[in-house]
């Protein structure tokens, strides 16, 4: 499995952390599993973190990922507001930042540890 999934503790953040090829299943399988997590999760927002720094896909499979609609079966779509972070510069993060952008701005940073401080100061002033 190219990737794993960690929620981190205190907070309401889940981390992807995708590592070599990954393939168009494998963002349906973290989307499927994101959603399963979500069925205990208790809190109004959720930040997700894709840590993409160490992974390799291809543009058909990123395109491909961006027009599916995510959570489609997810009963917790309409209870939880997510907010997608990106990590890594490489050319598959500069991919994903682009197609993100037509879901709004995503933040992009270049190492967990800011994604993270960003996360703080965001609850923070809430």
């Amino acid at each position: 499995m190219p990737y794993t999934i960690k929620r981190q503790p205190d907070l309401p953040v889940f981390v992807i952390n995708y590592q070599g090829d990954v393939t168009l299943k494998d963002f349906q399988n973290v989307d499927y599993e994101i959603a399963t997590l979500l069925a205990t999760f208790n809190e109004d927002t959720l930040y997700i973190i894709e840590n993409i720094r160490e992974a390799k896909t291809s543009f058909v499979d990123i395109f491909s990922f961006f027009r599916q609609t995510h959570f489609i079966n997810d009963p917790t779509a309409t209870r939880v507001k997510r907010n997608s972070i990106f990590v890594g510069h490489n050319v598959m993060s500069s991919l994903m930042e682009q197609f993100g952008k037509t879901m709004g701005k995503i933040p992009h940073f270049a190492n967990l540890e800011d994604a993270l401080k960003y996360i703080n100061y965001e609850l923070d002033n809430v």
